[in-house]
């Protein structure tokens, strides 16, 4: 029986997240395993267990990047904030964001999980009247145009290679469970 390695794909069908997969797939082929991608609406805890238990054996779980961030910023001795996503309505989900960005330090640097959440940071700012860049810089992931050119004010965004970044996500799980 061969092992799975499950993505938890916060945006089915999203571009850049069937880049990601492709390269877990790419490595998880090579051994001769599978991967499957877990849309964020089946990943409750009861729902990740019964994948589990039916999925078995699984390698591991490919997860979102602002939990790999927030570790490397700890190590380098970075203090390091994280709005963490909870299930919630989009009003409430907004609410929330507003007090964590009033609650942050000025000038302090705020790294998007993507370029929605970034665009939602600079919006959050500019209901509690901070200055972009001045006193909030914000950084996106994806570069998706279409979100970070009509930001007012326009958002920076970098494009990764997330083929490969799913491929060595897959990598390092693999020599774990070796």
């Amino acid at each position: 029986m061969s092992a799975t390695l499950l993505y938890l794909d916060t945006i089915p069908g999203d571009a850049i997240q069937s880049l990601t997969l492709a390269g877990i797939r790419r490595y998880a082929e090579a051994l001769g395993w599978n991967a499957a991608a877990v849309p964020d609406s089946e990943s409750s805890p009861g729902a990740i267990k019964a994948l589990l238990r039916a999925r078995a054996p699984v390698a591991g779980c490919v997860v979102e990047r602002s939990r790999a961030f927030a570790s490397l910023a700890e190590k380098t001795g970075a203090t390091c904030f994280v709005f963490e996503t909870r299930a919630e309505t989009e009003e409430e989900r907004f609410g929330r964001l507003v007090r964590w960005v009033a609650g942050l330090p000025r000038r302090t640097a705020v790294f998007a999980t993507n370029d929605f959440v970034a665009r939602d940071v600079v919006s959050a700012a500019r209901v509690v009247h901070l200055a972009i860049p001045h006193d909030l810089t914000v950084l996106g992931v994806d570069n998706n145009a279409g979100v970070c050119e009509t930001s007012n004010p326009a958002i920076s965004s970098i494009l990764l290679d997330f083929e490969r970044a799913g491929f060595a996500a897959a990598r390092m799980i693999g020599m774990r469970a070796a």
